[in-house]
Order: C-alpha cells, then sequence, then structure tokens
C-alpha cells in the first residue's frame, strides 16, 4: 500500500478522483490496513480543488470577452449601417 499511495501521489490524476478515492478506502478496510490512509484522499482532493479552478473562468478572462463582443457589436453595427 505504501508504494501504491508514493505512486499516486507522483501521478497527475486527469479525472475520476471521487471513484479513486472511494476505490482507495474500500481496498483498505478489505486488507485490514488500519486508520492510515497515507495521504492519498488528501492529495486526490487537492488535485480535484486544482482541476476545478483551473477550468473555472477568471474575472479578467469575463472582462476581456465582454470587450470582445462589444467591439463586435460595434464593428458589425457599423458595417451594416445601424
Amino acid at each position: 500500500m505504501d508504494c501504491l499511495a508514493f505512486l499516486i501521489k507522483i501521478t497527475k490524476i486527469p479525472r475520476g478522483y471521487d471513484e479513486i478515492i472511494a476505490a482507495w478506502k474500500k481496498r483498505r478496510r478489505a486488507i485490514l490496513w488500519g486508520t492510515e490512509d497515507l495521504g492519498v484522499p488528501a492529495y486526490l482532493r487537492a488535485q480535484k480543488l486544482a482541476a476545478m479552478e483551473k477550468s473555472k473562468p477568471h474575472d479578467d478572462e469575463n472582462e476581456s470577452m465582454q470587450e470582445r463582443l462589444q467591439n463586435l457589436h460595434k464593428l458589425t453595427s457599423q458595417a451594416l449601417g445601424k
């Protein structure tokens, strides 16, 4: 389990965090490993939060998108003579 925990913690997991945590806990219980989880669930939760934060648009991106849409509207209005 120590080796597997080490491998999980050096691997970038792209998705399936909750499923991996559930499988880890189930396997630990099955082999009567005890209460030590070797930091795997915490590592996976941190990766999940980082992935969610990365996929969330930031305010400056939203503003620049809004500016682009406004500029596009102005250009199309000028081109159409409205």
